[in-house]
């Protein structure tokens, strides 16, 4: 048992596994990999869900910080430093929770989440083009100076945007934290719908801002959970490396998948997890 008992090389070798299979399809799709990678370690190998979320968080850590190289030079920074604040208060407090609530409403938690997402995977369009936003009056000094652009380069053009309803936006992303430090989730399957629906930000520019926020406020979850001995080093690192791995290769297939296909396929997928890990939660045999 991972947390009480060595672990042997077969099960370590299981965990990257689970790591690489979720990397690939969050690469793929565009949303961090712990979504899948609690449910798995928790489903398939039976690992504690509050040990399987700080391994899930250390996995983010590592493929935000292996990826930020390879990220295009579009993330909005100062909306990034902004929001960060919230994200990493609320992961701060979803930490903290996540230690002392049981485990059981932890997965009870993390089903919903996984239904929620499921139902902006089939709600939500293929990205959207990277046309320019529609300028519209000041919303307030701040705001002017978090607007920016960013040369789109399939298009070869300059796209503008300008942002809106910052405090709302600030508000959301609070909720998306505490999500974060409770379930391992990350929070872009939140931040990233939240900018570009209600901030008005481009896709590609939320998808390397919210990328650049996950992983910090991250490491803030992480340590929560490392100061409650509910870190185990060997399944946090099996994970992390199957995660870098798995995410490299997942966005680099990605483009070359049929987007509504896979969204579709993978929220079917997740409701029946969900649904599972619910009924495991409350302890009845599935």
């Amino acid at each position: 048992m991972v947390g009480a008992v060595e672990v042997s090389v077969l099960t370590a070798v299981g965990f990257v596994v689970v790591g690489l299979v979720a990397g690939g399809i969050g690469g793929m799709v565009g949303i961090g990999g712990g979504i899948f990678v609690v449910p798995a370690l928790v489903l398939i190998f039976h690992v504690d869900i509050k040990l399987a979320v700080a391994a899930s968080l250390v996995g983010i850590i590592a493929t935000s910080v292996s990826s930020a190289n390879n990220e295009d030079r579009v993330a909005n920074f100062r909306l990034g430093i902004l929001l960060l604040a919230p994200v990493a208060a609320g992961a701060l407090v979803g930490g903290l929770l996540g230690k002392i609530i049981p485990g059981d409403f932890v997965a009870y938690v993390f089903g919903c989440a996984l239904v929620a997402t499921a139902a902006i995977f089939v709600a939500e369009r293929n990205p959207p083009s990277e046309t320019p936003s529609t300028p519209g009056p000041s919303t307030g000094p701040l705001n002017a100076r978090l607007c920016g652009a960013y040369v789109d380069q399939a298009t070869n053009s300059v796209v503008p945007y300008t942002i809106k309803h910052l405090g709302l936006g600030g508000g959301i992303a609070a909720i998306a934290g505490v999500l974060s430090g409770l379930t391992g989730v990350g929070g872009g399957i939140v931040m990233i719908p939240t900018m570009t629906m209600l901030l008005g930000v481009p896709y590609k520019v939320a998808g390397t801002t919210a990328h650049f926020m996950v992983g910090i406020s991250a490491v803030v979850g992480a340590t929560v959970y490392l100061t409650g001995d509910l870190l185990v080093p060997v399944l946090a690192a099996m994970v992390a490396i199957g995660m870098i791995v798995g995410a490299n290769v997942g966005s680099r297939v990605g483009p070359h998948v049929p987007a509504r296909l896979l969204r579709m396929i993978l929220a079917v997928v997740m409701v029946l997890v969900a649904i599972n890990l619910i009924l495991d939660a409350a302890g009845v045999e599935t």
